[in-house]
């Protein structure tokens, strides 16, 4: 059964709290699977960080390799699988004791929406009118409120809050709540963590589902909210708009015909949006040379210039992404002109729901930490043990370019895109690299290979702790 179009915004952030030095939520957006999830990892040292990743990373590959129709059966499934990985993780490596993480997800098909969490992560539906709270905490101060021992009043200032009482990994089993919904014509979804929660009562979320404004500006406008009010905790939102949308901001964002060049890069005149198109035509430098009597005419000479000077400011505007905040799926949206389906951009998840290796996972949060040398080094480890997945050489690779180890993110990087040539932006990475050591030519081919090469599904661990 065909799912429908989405429209999809998110945001991920560590907070103001200078003792949480990690952001340890992660979310996953799979509009191709009508998969969407947040995770939000509890536990010591980098535990919870692991955690959440783990639980992306199995429901990456199980979504991504389904041949199943019972879709609640499968998401029963993969959540039983996450939960023993997590489990397991915990009990054989001593600096992963006791991680666990919560889990908020939505998985649509058709017109049916199933909603499955664990812990106090939320499920949000807004109908165009009104929202709904579709889950209910897996918490202590909930129960009581159930239990009519406390008032939602009193439960929202409680200092026990957020100690919840069921998570994945927690135990060996886990008991997860499900309710299966039937899709309206406007019918929305916000997934998020307690770090927004906490700060954003449910009225005010109403207001803001029913702005009208698209799903990316709202889930920045949750953050500006969380941090003017403190932003105490990790912070994660997706919105996902289903089916047709105008929005607020189209009536007003200008229109630019998009249009097409032999080989170079066309910068589109709005501000906000790079918009890139290949053209059939022969590329000069392999156009038959002219006369040497014969001088090139002004029109060509100017549109020559102009590809270069074309060229040189996206490899900037890309550089300039990474180093604010390695945006990379919004760039890699920007350059092909494809909807933007989350705002980090990781490699699909390559190890299956039984098997998701510890030591990636811990590699992978060693370099959200930006301990990229330790990160380098964990990767390493993994390779040594299986050098035939894709996903630890790009990790590699990308470490060495954080160390300004050019050649050899280079070599990892090559192998990754070799392995696995639809890695979500493989190629963007491999452009960087090249253009650092000075090969522009390299750099040029591989951001066309970035847009020629059909990416898998995007799915969103962040990337950086501070977007």
């Amino acid at each position: 059964m065909s799912t429908p179009k989405f429209t999809i915004g998110s945001i991920t952030d560590r907070g103001l709290n200078p003792r949480r030095t990690a952001n340890e939520d992660r979310f996953l957006a799979l509009p191709e699977s009508g998969l969407f999830l947040v995770a939000d990892g509890v536990g010591g040292h980098r535990g919870g960080q692991v955690a959440s990743q783990t639980a992306v990373d199995v429901f990456t590959d199980a979504f991504q390799s389904r041949t199943t129709e019972d879709l609640l059966g499968f998401v029963k499934q993969t959540i039983q699988a996450a939960n023993r990985n997590i489990h397991r993780a915990s009990h054989e490596l001593t600096e992963l004791e006791g991680m666990a993480c919560t889990l908020a997800l939505i998985a649509i098909e058709g017109r049916r929406a199933i909603i499955a969490h664990v812990g106090d992560s939320r499920v949000y539906r807004f109908d165009g009118r009104k929202l709904f709270c579709e889950t209910e905490d897996h918490s202590e101060v909930n129960d009581a409120v159930r239990a009519g021992t406390l008032t939602a009043a009193q439960a929202a200032n409680h200092p026990h809050r957020n100690i919840i009482n069921r998570a994945l990994g927690a135990d060996a089993n886990v008991e997860p709540d499900f309710k299966i919904l039937t899709l309206e014509a406007r019918t929305s979804f916000l997934l998020c963590s307690d770090g927004i929660t906490r700060h954003i009562p449910d009225d005010e979320l109403e207001k803001l589902m029913a702005s009208g404004s698209h799903p990316n500006n709202l889930c920045d406008r949750l953050k500006e909210l969380c941090f003017a009010r403190g932003a105490e905790d990790n912070l994660t939102a997706v919105i996902v708009d289903c089916g047709e949308r105008a929005y607020l901001e189209e009536s007003t964002r200008p229109t630019v015909p998009r249009k097409a060049v032999a080989t170079t890069f066309s910068t589109a005149p709005a501000p906000s949006r790079i918009s890139v198109d290949f053209g059939d035509s022969t590329d000069a430098t392999n156009m038959p040379a002219k006369p040497v009597s014969q001088a090139p005419s002004n029109s060509n000479r100017s549109s020559l210039v102009s590809g270069l000077v074309q060229l040189i400011l996206l490899i900037a505007a890309l550089a300039a992404a990474f180093v604010v905040g390695r945006k990379w799926d919004q760039v890699y949206g920007f350059i092909s002109g494809q909807p933007v389906t989350t705002n980090q951009a990781a490699p699909a998840a390559t190890t299956t729901p039984a098997n998701v290796n510890p030591d990636l996972a811990a590699a992978k949060a060693l370099f959200e930490e930006k301990r990229f040398d330790k990160a380098r080094d964990g990767f390493t480890e993994v390779l040594k043990k299986d050098a035939t997945q894709a996903e630890p050489h790009y990790w590699l690779g990308r470490s060495h370019y954080e160390l300004k180890q050019y050649s050899e993110a280079v070599k990892q990087l090559n192998e990754a895109a070799r392995l696995d040539a639809k890695l979500p932006l493989v190629f963007v990475h491999l452009a960087l690299a090249y253009d650092a050591m000075g090969d522009k030519k390299n750099a040029a081919e591989n951001l066309r290979r970035a847009v020629a090469t059909p990416q898998a599904p995007t799915p969103v661990p962040a990337a950086s702790p501070n977007p």
